[in-house]
């Protein structure tokens, strides 16, 4: 338990660090999804793969973001979610379900088989789930993904 909620202090402070603190780069995209790799202090290196749902419905600044290093999704908006449920090609749905202050995510084994169906799936459908008013769920093309992840997995060069 304690390794999962400072593995979701570590995500939020990576999220809200200031950019003198934490270096953000966007190294590639492919459709919607795109890797982001950045720099901490004293050096550690990071990288995602994800796609960002404002484009597709801007009142919402949602996204779905898999990270290469702790081998994790997380999922993030406003307005917060309480719990968000992904699928691939219609298999069973992957939940979100460990939420704190607008992330939710989902590691291990179940992360784990997450990632392969998406590998190999053709689309993804993420449903945020929280106070009234939130958006039906987005459809995501799987084309991307891949290439995306083989990305993040080099890292920045």
């Amino acid at each position: 338990m304690f390794r999962c909620v400072s593995t979701v202090v570590l995500l939020m402070l990576a999220l809200a660090a200031p950019a003198a603190v934490a270096r953000d780069v966007r190294i590639a995209s492919q459709g919607p999804w795109a890797v982001d790799c950045g720099t901490e202090p004293p050096g550690d290196t990071w990288c995602q793969v994800g796609v960002s749902f404002e484009s597709i419905h801007p009142a919402y600044g949602l996204q779905f973001n898999y990270v290469r290093d702790s081998r994790m999704f997380f999922a993030m908006g406003a307005p917060a979610p309480t719990l968000v449920r992904a699928h691939v090609d219609g298999q069973a749905p992957f939940s979100l379900e460990r939420c704190l202050a607008r992330i939710c995510l989902v590691k291990g084994e179940a992360a784990e088989r997450l990632l392969q169906q998406m590998l190999a799936g053709k689309s993804l459908v993420v449903e945020f789930v929280g106070g009234p008013g939130m958006p039906p769920p987005f459809t995501v093309d799987l084309a991307g993904f891949a290439p995306m992840y083989r990305r993040a997995l080099a890292g920045p060069k």
